[in-house]
């Protein structure tokens, strides 16, 4: 499925005028699409000298980590130690129809692999922007924790009433000119997966990905080469739901995780009762 366009502005090169691009995906694998269609120049997407920084070891292998997530081990440690509150209020039916397709499954070559679900009456619905963006200073810690930080507050909604529409953000201001992706990872009626959201807001997904991005539309939309600029500066960009800002690296301890969720959960309660 192609990615659906929200706003688009294409000025001569050169232009003075500011332009605002916010371009919408409906799923990973149309944002995945996006990126590997038509010729544009790449840089540090595609660096191979600076892995450590990067996240990866090249653009492609944080493709397979963004479908297949990375960490995984050490993140269902870390979301165990967490208490869960209750039981979930879906029951999962897999059939050969249904709301979505397990992955898993669909590769094991098993026919029932649909995935549907039966949901409890009273359902309150939350739409999540999260926003992956940081500076170039920050560590791969911060990435993890708020793989963390998702994955806790996304199970603590779900399990209290809530049905969760999960995006992720990527969002930056290059020389005052602004430019967003949203990639949908989650619809209401899915769970949540583990792996695609890791893989989502990992190190590896921002330095290469996101960048890859920029670099395709940075000089469409504002004639600017965007590793002229640094590929910009994280900005917090305003779309439909509730939207989680940008850490600024405040993210290493349990302590800042938990006050993450909290103020995650109190914004989203709080547009709830409006």
């Amino acid at each position: 499925m192609r990615s659906r366009r929200r706003s688009y502005s294409k000025p001569s090169k050169g232009s003075a005028t500011k332009q605002t691009l916010c371009k919408t995906y409906e799923s990973l694998e149309s944002y995945i699409a996006d990126l590997n269609e038509g010729n544009y120049e790449r840089q540090s997407s595609m660096d191979t000298h600076r892995n450590d920084w990067s996240g990866s070891e090249s653009f492609n292998h944080s493709v397979d980590n963004s479908r297949n997530g990375e960490d995984l081990g050490k993140l269902e440690v870390a979301i165990g130690q967490r208490e869960r509150l209750h039981a979930n209020i879906l029951d999962t039916f897999y059939n050969v129809s249904g709301s979505y397709v397990d992955i898993g499954m669909y590769l094991a070559h098993e026919p029932e692999c649909m995935v549907d679900f039966q949901m409890s009456e009273n359902v309150k619905f939350a739409e999540i922007n999260l926003n992956m963006t940081e500076s170039c200073g920050t560590s791969s810690i911060v990435f993890f924790n708020k793989a963390v930080a998702t994955a806790t507050l996304v199970d603590e909604l779900e399990n209290n009433g809530y049905r969760v529409k999960l995006n992720v953000i990527g969002a930056v201001n290059v020389n005052d000119n602004k430019l967003a992706a949203v990639i949908n990872v989650k619809q209401f009626s899915q769970k949540l997966s583990i792996a695609q959201m890791t893989g989502c807001l990992s190190q590896g997904f921002f330095r290469r990905m996101f960048f890859a991005w920029v670099e395709k539309y940075c000089e469409k939309t504002c004639g600017l080469k965007p590793w002229d600029y640094g590929y910009g500066y994280p900005i917090n960009f305003p779309v439909e739901g509730v939207t989680l800002p940008v850490t600024g690296g405040n993210l290493k301890t349990k302590e800042q995780v938990d006050a993450y969720v909290a103020r995650a959960l109190s914004m989203i309660k709080s547009e709830d009762n409006d």
